[in-house]
């Protein structure tokens, strides 16, 4: 039996699988419809309907992709060894181009004709919006920590198992965000369920057909302490499993756009691909002029106008449509607070439990350094999905879910909640504001759940368990919470911090739905970062603006983490722009490509001559690789300059020295040259010559080399 195995998380996955299949047309909770042993006629003829409808309005190539994948099914489900039929496929395309039109008229079309079918997805919020749908790891019992090596842990006996044998077609969506290693064991996992000496055991993924829905453009997996090669590493569409296995569609054409939209779509297709740089080395973007804002107190405004605060139970359905997002959680808990404060009534305090524990062979609680295992120390923390220990609310306040709660009533891990209340001092009642429209308004009690940390591979600190209610404040969020979300209005803060992760801005920009629904308040005034991951998407960065000169700059107003209250936000965090002027030293690196060594004789070939004025920008790439450089002023000048003795000063310019002519090394001149004047001290390398930062005369630049 498998480490961890879980009896009583694999039963209630049986249950939700029964109740599905038994839930009524009408919807309703868990167990209500009858017990029937197979679909009802009335069943069937509602799956047909829907089916007709969608596809009464799709477009071509949305055609083109539910037919090639609706004849491999039936050609599968007939005879299911064919080796000659194409099974595993990938629809790929950015927001508004049918791709959950496609799994919704794939599923009812199954379901019309009594196939079986798994919707499943990466994220509670995008399976919440699936009929019948459920996250991937529930559905397969997939663990927290699954790596490479992890062996499945679906025992082929159980009813689970003889339901995945029956599948017809198995849909995963949001696969952008799926770390490989989940794929390659859900590939693991069914082929697993079949005998040794079956011939679907060696099929990729036990010959289920595979759909998988998402866009390149949005999140990578998240790796923590990863660099960019680590997440595009951990990317399905590096894996050999989807390489040499799957067939990718390619869908463009956007059905939400409307007439006036359109160059607004244009804009969000390059932003996603990296194809309208202001300003290439730099990663910048021009942000286009409707959807600037320069003032704090303007963008709040607009996303949560002051009237819908004052009563945010009654305005709920207006409230609900909006969010800001921002790339640091630490920025999200701070502002969430703050915004808070504008609402009325009195606060919600709302501790949770800790406690020290010990995980396995990891050090218990008295085995480490006694300052960080005392309970105050642990009440500080907040690691990822974790709630805080002190959850500081207000009724009417805007949260999400952290936790896949209850997801038969709705309760997914991304949904947002509205808070109404306590109930005594262990329960809260909440309100589902997004989701599929039979939750949505309905309301739901909660309780404290349980989050441990140190178990997982990763979580190298000290081990310890919090009891708390599994939702967390979101007037702001994090990019990543928010992705799969649908706003309105949508607001990016980008200026305590700029977008640090690939596709992160082109995420939080896709989440609104239209142009006059975005706005971002960036530090760098009407520009703002925009990293892509370019070598996987396979396009190569492109600007469509002239760059900027070589002396543009920001000036910056005082940080907003200093300022105490949100209406001084709205007069003091203003930015402007203007010709920069530092005053400090700033440091750049320069990774241009490496020059050949230079010879002996050419050593003094390496910089200009000291007196020779060379402008320079930040990413002057004619410098020589690995150069450091500090902003003094506007010339470069080597650190440790090899230089010719100082000459002696001459009066007539007709007695000049005549400049020596060098061929070959070899110096020739036909003038003797007075005797040089002994060299000047030379410092210690290991100290700085005065009146500079990193040494040298003020005013100047120094590079070493």
């Amino acid at each position: 039996m498998p480490a961890h195995y879980d009896y009583a998380q694999m039963d209630a996955e049986e249950q939700r699988m029964d109740d599905q299949e038994d839930a009524a047309p009408e919807g309703g909770y868990v167990g209500d419809a009858q017990r029937a042993v197979g679909p009802a006629p009335n069943n069937l003829a509602r799956w047909r309907n829907i089916s007709e409808a969608n596809q009464a309005r799709m477009t071509l190539e949305q055609l083109d992709v539910f037919d090639t994948v609706m004849e491999s099914i039936l050609q599968v489900n007939a005879n299911p060894l064919t080796a000659q039929v194409p099974r595993y496929f990938m629809n790929e395309g950015p927001g508004g181009v049918g791709k959950t039109t496609i799994n919704e008229t794939l599923i009812a079309e199954l379901r019309s004709r009594g196939l079986n079918v798994l919707a499943t997805a990466s994220t509670g919020v995008a399976a919440n919006l699936l009929p019948t749908g459920s996250t991937l790891h529930s559905a397969l019992l997939i663990p927290r920590d699954v790596t490479a090596e992890t062996r499945p842990r679906l025992e082929s006996h159980t009813n689970i198992a003889a339901r995945l044998r029956r599948l017809d077609l198995l849909i995963i969506d949001e696969v952008s965000m799926l770390h490989r290693n989940v794929l390659e064991y859900a590939d693991r996992q069914l082929r697993d369920l079949w005998p040794r000496d079956h011939p679907r055991r060696n099929m990729p993924f036990g010959g289920v057909v595979i759909l998988l829905t998402g866009n390149w453009a949005q999140l990578k997996p998240v790796v923590p302490r990863g660099d960019d090669i680590a997440t595009r590493e951990a990317s399905i569409r590096m894996s050999p499993l989807f390489t040499q296995n799957f067939h990718e569609f390619q869908l463009r054409q956007n059905m939400r756009v409307l007439p006036g939209e359109l160059e607004h779509a244009e804009w969000l297709d390059q932003l996603g691909r990296g194809q309208n740089y202001y300003n290439v080395p730099n990663r910048t973007v021009l942000i286009p002029e409707a959807c600037r804002c320069n003032d704090a107190g303007e963008l709040i405004d607009f996303v949560f106008p002051p009237h819908l605060l004052q009563d945010p139970i009654a305005n709920v359905d207006e409230l609900r449509q909006g969010a800001i997002l921002a790339p640091h959680r630490e920025t999200t808990a701070r502002m969430n607070q703050a915004l808070m404060e504008r609402m009325p009534g009195e606060w919600l305090t709302l501790d949770g439990f800790d406690h020290l524990v010990r995980a396995g062979n990891r050090p218990g609680p008295w085995d480490v350094n006694q300052a960080d295992a005392d309970i105050e120390n642990i009440h500080t923390r907040q690691p990822s999905g974790f709630p805080p220990y002190r959850l500081r609310l207000k009724v009417g306040s805007i949260c999400v879910m952290l936790t896949n709660y209850d997801p038969m009533a709705g309760l997914f891990n991304g949904t947002r909640v509205q808070v109404l209340g306590t109930t005594g001092n262990n329960l809260l009642r909440v309100r589902i504001l997004d989701g599929r429209s039979r939750h949505v308004g309905q309301t739901r009690i909660i309780a404290r759940a349980r989050f441990e940390y140190g178990r997982a591979i990763g979580e190298r600190d000290i081990p310890f368990t919090r009891d708390q209610f599994p939702i967390d404040p979101a007037f702001f969020m994090s990019y990543n919470k928010a992705q799969g979300q649908s706003l309105h209005r949508c607001g990016l803060w980008n200026w305590d911090a700029q977008p640090f992760a690939d596709n992160m801005l082109y995420t939080g920009c896709s989440r609104s739905t239209s142009k006059a629904g975005l706005k971002i308040f960036s530090s760098l005034g009407d520009l703002t970062v925009n990293k892509v991951d370019c070598q996987l998407l396979g396009v190569n960065p492109r600007a469509t603006q002239p760059p900027p000169p070589p002396t543009a700059g920001v000036e910056r107003a005082p940080s907003v983490a200093s300022t105490p209250d949100i209406g001084a936000v709205r007069i003091d965090s203003r930015v402007t722009t203007r010709p920069a002027t530092p005053a400090e030293p700033m440091d750049v690196e320069v990774h241009p490509p490496i020059p050949p060594s230079p010879t002996p004789t050419d050593v003094s070939m390496r910089t200009a001559p000291p007196d020779t004025p060379r402008p320079f920008t930040p990413m002057d790439v004619d410098q020589p690789a690995g150069t450091r450089f500090t902003f003094e002023d506007a010339t470069p000048r080597p650190l440790f300059e090899e230089t010719a003795p100082p000459q002696p000063p001459v009066e007539d310019e007709s007695a000049a020295p005549a400049q020596p002519e060098q061929q070959d090394g070899v110096i020739e001149t036909d003038l003797t040259l007075p005797p040089p004047p002994p060299p000047p001290p030379q410092q210690p390398n290991n100290q700085n010559p005065p009146n500079s930062p990193n040494g040298g005369a003020p005013g100047r630049l120094y590079m070493r080399l």
